[in-house]
């Protein structure tokens, strides 16, 4: 097992072994929310990462099947709601194909939603989700070279970067306006009138899902947040130490390097736990000055 493998395994696995309950509130107006069918090695972990870093304002909604239903029951201590979708595994397209259908998002009762999946992270509990947005992921350029230019060939009209969606804030409602009032043609129709690429576009039948929402939204007039606010919220493609949480830290495409993940995995986890240890060393201390002994 190589140094990156083993720091990652150590930070998966203290979350897998944490003592820890939480609850869905009915008054609750904000959900996490993960699709996932198969029993993955990181899938509690990273659960119980996302629940324990969220504060008691955060409800949980998974969205398994049969491979992972009792496991998570068994495994998690407290009360959520579990979907089984009545399907073993989602390729990319079938995920989209869910998310881009009213169906799904009409099965979500809060508004205010946490999309996370088993290759993210929350790593900065102290950041605070600007729910002003309709969909906020980390940046992402994906393109090719043509004649020594570099084009972007699925970032919207007037950005210069798209918005993933693997973690990702989204409002329902918005989610909900998109799938009712644009069409794959409509967005077809909008890079062409802004003379872009359209090659992946042009009678695609199902568009990755936060392809689709990053233009749904800005036809719609939605306004996406800035590359700032992105990075901000998640790193991935670009990294900032500081960020909400990570995301695809396992794909190569992404280019995470080693002082990233030591950085992600251990620094900063190092930190967090030196700082809930002295924070109870304050409250014992407090805790035994107001004691009364009689």
């Amino acid at each position: 097992m190589n140094l990156n493998n083993e720091m990652i395994k150590n930070y998966i696995s203290y979350f897998e072994n944490l003592n820890t309950h939480f609850f869905n509130h009915e008054n609750n107006n904000n959900v996490a929310v993960i699709i996932e069918p198969r029993k993955h090695e990181y899938l509690l972990g990273v659960i119980k990462n996302v629940m324990t870093k969220l504060d008691k304002t955060w409800n949980l909604h998974i969205f398994g099947s049969d491979l992972n239903e009792q496991y998570l029951k068994e495994n998690l201590q407290g009360n959520f709601i579990f979907t089984n979708l009545k399907i073993n595994n989602l390729d990319q397209k079938t995920y989209s194909l869910l998310l881009l259908s009213q169906t799904f998002w009409s099965s979500i009762k809060e508004e205010n939603i946490l999309i996370f999946q088993t290759d993210s992270f929350i790593v900065n509990e102290k950041y605070e989700i600007p729910k002003e947005y309709a969909f906020l992921g980390a940046s992402y350029n994906y393109g090719k070279l043509v004649n020594l230019g570099y084009i972007d060939v699925v970032a919207p009209p007037n950005y210069n970067y798209s918005i993933n969606g693997g973690f990702s804030f989204r409002k329902k409602k918005a989610m909900i306006e998109c799938i009712q009032k644009v069409s794959n043609q409509d967005i077809f129709e909008f890079r062409k009138k802004y003379q872009l690429n359209t090659k992946i576009f042009k009678n695609n039948f199902i568009l990755q899902e936060d392809v689709f929402f990053n233009h749904a939204l800005l036809l719609l007039n939605y306004e996406l947040p800035s590359i700032e606010t992105c990075n901000s919220f998640c790193s991935q493609q670009y990294k900032n130490y500081d960020s909400f949480g990570i995301h695809a830290f396992n794909q190569s495409c992404w280019n995470f390097k080693e002082k990233d993940l030591l950085e992600f995995f251990k620094i900063k986890h190092e930190k967090t736990l030196q700082f809930q240890k002295e924070k109870n060393k304050n409250i014992e201390k407090k805790t035994n000055k107001n004691l009364i002994i009689l």
